[in-house]
């Protein structure tokens, strides 16, 4: 987490407590901590890229909240690769502002979809509707999860019939070559004799050669 005022602090760089990140947004007086002037995204930015530049590429989503201020049309830091998302919450009302640095201040909209597209993320205004369910997925999906740890029911579920086909198409092919000898149907008496052999190797006469010289 980074605190931008008219310049940017790292508050937190690493944490896996939700409620060291809720007192940071709720109750931490960020304000006495600048020095009073005008807002500088561009410096939040920009530590923001410093401090995930070391990270997994494609690892990290950078959420950007706030409402709003003028911006240069030069100079948007270059985010690093770790960065694979970008979002950008607009919150403050859009109507009635505070008077602050000698101006009014209220959510700038236009100027906060700019620098989203210009990061190349997507903007939400968060006082009108709260964020997508599709977003958030996306936002709390596990990037260190293998894609097997990542597929669903459903995809195992199509994993099998297609498993499942592809056997059946080959299972003839595999019974004609590996299956077993035997043939159906009724055998003659003298096939039958042919494939009998005796203790010593010599094969037994059919039985109705031994019956016609018998008589």
């Amino acid at each position: 987490m980074v605190a931008v005022y008219n310049g940017a602090k790292p508050v937190v760089v690493d944490t896996t407590d939700r409620d060291v990140v809720r007192n940071i947004l709720d109750d931490l007086p960020l304000e006495y901590a600048f020095r009073t002037g005008k807002t500088d995204l561009f410096a939040g930015i920009e530590q923001a890229s410093l401090l995930a530049r070391p990270w997994r590429p494609r690892s990290t989503t950078m959420v950007l909240v706030s409402d709003g201020d003028t911006v240069p049309a030069t100079g948007m830091p270059k985010v690093p690769a770790a960065v694979s998302d970008v979002l950008v919450l607009g919150v403050g009302d859009p109507v009635t502002g505070k008077f602050i640095d000698g101006r009014q201040s209220r959510q700038d909209a236009s100027t906060l979809r700019q620098i989203a597209a210009r990061l190349g993320g997507v903007y939400h205004d968060a006082n009108e509707k709260h964020i997508s369910t599709i977003t958030l997925k996306q936002l709390a999906q596990n990037r260190s999860t293998s894609k097997f740890e990542q597929l669903t029911k459903r995809d195992y579920a199509l994993i099998a019939c297609g498993i499942g086909a592809i056997a059946y198409a080959f299972l003839p092919l595999l019974l004609h070559l590996f299956g077993t000898t035997w043939v159906p149907g009724i055998r003659t008496p003298v096939a039958a004799a042919h494939s009998k052999k005796t203790k010593n190797g010599s094969s037994l006469k059919p039985r109705s050669s031994i019956i016609r010289a018998a008589e």
